[in-house]
C-alpha cells in the first residue's frame, strides 16, 4: 500500500528533519540563559515558540551553507603558503 501526502510543509519537514534534529538544542540553550532562565519558567509559551521559530530558521539556512573540502578555508591557506 502506498500513501502519498501533497503537503508541501510536511515535505519541507521531512527533507530537513536532520537539521532540525541535530540543532533544536542550540536555540533552548541560548534562550534559557537569557535572564538567568526567566524566559523558560515564567513565559513557557513563549520559550517553546521562540525555540520553535529559531530552530525552523536554522534548518531553513542549513540547506544553504555546504561544508565540504571545496569550501574549507584551510586548502585556501595551503596554497597561498607555497
Amino acid at each position: 500500500m502506498r500513501v502519498r501526502i501533497q503537503n508541501r510543509h510536511l515535505c519541507w519537514l521531512g527533507k530537513n528533519l536532520f537539521p532540525l534534529y541535530i540543532y533544536q538544542r542550540i536555540p533552548m540553550i541560548a534562550l534559557l540563559a537569557i535572564g538567568d532562565g526567566i524566559l523558560a519558567r515564567e513565559y513557557e509559551w513563549l520559550y517553546v515558540t521562540a525555540s520553535l521559530t529559531v530552530t525552523i530558521c536554522i534548518a531553513y539556512l542549513y540547506q544553504y551553507i555546504a561544508i565540504s573540502d571545496k569550501s574549507s578555508i584551510i586548502p585556501y591557506y595551503l596554497k597561498t603558503i607555497k
